[in-house]
């Protein structure tokens, strides 16, 4: 083989260092990490919305003493005033219903007094009946001169006879007085009924009975005045 032929050139060596961990060294750094997006919009960062800070109002601004105690006068004064007006309005009212009232208490009123009349008229017979019924107890001539009255009052018929309370027809059969009143009259005889309340008197003849005893006598009376009473009443002139 001569000389002058030709041989391929030595290919030049490359010496490879590997670093501390027998890694390959790197020519260039790396480009950072890009996701793929296959097509889609890329996210959108949302920002964070940062608190606001509260807004404080300012404070009042300061009142004056004078004016302080101004107002407070003035709120009295018309606290006043309003109320003195609700009064007067309050009491106004009170008196057109009190005027209304008696207007329409007027006929009940002449009811009233003309009812309390009649309960003072039996009251007042009441407290006769009391009164006549003792003294008839402590004295029994009183009883023995009220069936005299009626004996009187009948002297036309031809028998009569006088029933009393047996307790006190016999009071009287033993009054002297009454033994002599009755000693002539032969037509009138006493009896004692039991069924007959005390101060009772009652005249049978033929022609009728006639009670005489003190309860009829005060209700007669009563009667009378009840009437009188009335009739007073619708004489006298509407107001």
């Amino acid at each position: 083989m001569s000389s002058s032929e030709n041989f391929p050139e030595p290919v030049a060596e490359r010496v490879f260092v590997r670093d501390q961990l027998g890694a390959a060294p790197k020519s260039e750094e790396k480009a950072a990490f890009q996701p793929i997006s296959f097509g889609l919009p890329e996210p959108v960062e949302e920002a964070v919305a940062e608190p606001e800070e509260e807004i404080l109002p300012p404070p009042p601004p300061g009142i004056p003493e004078d004016e302080v105690a101004r107002m407070v006068e003035q709120a009295y004064e018309d606290g006043a005033r309003d109320g003195k007006l609700q009064a007067q309005t309050e009491l106004s009212s009170l008196c057109e219903a009190l005027g209304e009232a008696l207007v329409t208490l007027g006929p009940l009123r002449e009811q009233l007094m003309q009812e309390s009349e009649e309960e003072l008229l039996k009251l007042a017979v009441a407290v006769a009946r009391k009164v006549i019924l003792r003294e008839i107890t402590l004295d029994p001539a009183i009883l023995a001169g009220m069936a005299a009255a009626a004996v009187e009052f009948a002297t036309r018929e031809d028998e009569i006879v006088v029933r009393l309370n047996r307790a006190q027809y016999q009071q009287l059969a033993e009054d002297p007085e009454y033994v002599r009143l009755f000693a002539d009259n032969r037509r009138v005889s006493f009896k004692g009924d039991p069924a007959l309340p005390a101060a009772s008197c009652l005249v049978e003849t033929v022609r009728g009975n006639i009670d005489a005893g003190v309860d009829s006598q005060l209700d007669e009376i009563l009667r009378r005045l009840i009437e009188e009473q009335h009739t007073r009443h619708e004489e006298e002139p509407e107001p």
